[in-house]
């Protein structure tokens, strides 16, 4: 096909990498008496730090044609705590 024209590729013909994420929570309650409690809370996404690879280049005509461009977020973890009365 000359340079210029259009080529006859489906949509969606060029797949990206897959993703695998595995997120996490672990929650601690103590009583404090009748109604008190006191609650901890750990949050982590992507707890094995796999890479997300969100993107590749489909310009054919681009020097970076097929690679990764760009990851998604890597781990986070969020943390907190609660009294309740």
């Amino acid at each position: 096909m000359p340079p210029g024209q259009f080529g006859n590729a489906g949509r969606n013909s060029i797949e990206g990498p897959g993703g695998v994420v595995f997120d996490m929570a672990f929650t601690k309650v103590i009583p404090m008496g009748d109604v008190r409690v006191l609650e901890f809370r750990a949050q982590m996404t992507n707890i094995f730090n796999t890479p997300q690879f969100t993107g590749i280049d489909a310009n054919a005509s681009s020097p970076s044609f097929g690679q990764v461009t760009s990851a998604g977020s890597m781990r986070k973890i969020q943390m907190q705590a609660r009294f309740r009365f």
